[in-house]
This record gives structure tokens, C-alpha cells and sequence, in this order.
């Protein structure tokens, strides 16, 4: 068995950040469905946060083929 080039461990951890900022996403999701609209903070926030995020998932996704 072989162990994994240090480059082959960074590609990895690059796709796991990937994976959780999805995760996250996910997540997100949930709390604006368990609110179902009853919640103001809730639908006056969650559209920014929403927006972050999938602004820093293009950053990730980016970074993760550069690699």
C-alpha cells in the first residue's frame, strides 16, 4: 500500500472543503424550510448569507481544479 503524496492530501482536503460549503448549503436550506416564511430575521438574512457562500463555493471549486 502506497501512501499519499502530499499534493494527493491537499487535492483531498480542497474537495472536502467543497463538500462542506454543499453541506452547509444543505443546511441553510433547512432553516429556511423549518421557518416556513414565519421567521423576519430568518428571511432578511438567510439571502445574504446564502449569497456568501456560493460566492466562496466558486472560490473553492476554483481553487480545488487549480490544484
Amino acid at each position: 500500500m502506497s501512501a499519499k503524496s502530499t499534493r494527493g492530501k491537499i487535492k483531498e482536503q480542497a474537495k472536502k472543503a467543497v463538500a462542506d460549503m454543499d453541506r452547509c448549503m444543505e443546511h441553510l436550506q433547512a432553516c429556511y424550510e423549518i421557518a416556513g416564511g414565519r421567521s423576519a430575521f430568518i428571511d432578511e438574512h438567510l439571502p445574504l448569507i446564502v449569497t456568501g457562500i456560493e460566492g466562496l463555493q466558486v472560490i473553492l471549486k476554483q481553487y480545488e481544479e487549480m490544484l
